[in-house]
């Protein structure tokens, strides 16, 4: 299964876009100064929680970053 998008509710300033793979369970965050990171085994339902929050960032920073392995690409 190719990498869907994830839309964001709001843009954000620092991140450019977010792409997850249902079935590698694997979240790519792009973010507007070029770095990427994938973050592994996230839950869909995690991933997904982008298109509603009101900040992509504070949503990052709060529910993904220091929870789940990540890889800088």
């Amino acid at each position: 299964m190719a990498q869907q998008e994830i839309p964001f509710l709001q843009a954000s300033s620092n991140l450019a876009s977010a792409h997850y793979d249902e079935e590698t369970q694997e979240l790519t965050v792009m973010f507007t100064l070029g770095s990427r990171y994938i973050y592994k085994a996230v839950p869909k339902d995690v991933a997904d929680g982008f298109s509603t929050a009101k900040s992509a960032g504070g949503y990052l920073n709060a529910c993904i970053k220091g929870k789940y392995e990540f890889e800088r690409l």
